[in-house]
């Protein structure tokens, strides 16, 4: 089976702007981060393709403005932007 081009890889994430449980829809498996505006990986979680939710819990997080990358075992990655609000 081959995964879809970066392009097309369709990761979900919801709601957004969130203030306590982010939840993510991945279309492969891989690794799903959340990121600073810095570049720093504040949260990893390994995920399998057709998950059908994923939860992070965002509610000790800062507000501000946070990067969601899902990174591909066959190396696609996407990236979504995502907002605390408190």
């Amino acid at each position: 089976k081959v995964n879809p081009p970066v392009e097309t890889l369709e990761l979900i994430v919801y709601p957004n702007p969130t203030s306590n449980f982010l939840y993510a829809q991945v279309p492969v498996t891989g690794q799903l981060e959340i990121i600073t505006i810095n570049g720093q990986i504040i949260k990893s979680q390994s995920v399998a393709q057709f998950t059908s939710e994923v939860s992070f819990d965002v509610s000790r997080l800062a507000q501000g403005i946070y990067f969601i990358r899902l990174i591909g075992t066959d190396g696609s990655q996407t990236t979504r932007k995502v907002v605390i609000a408190r």
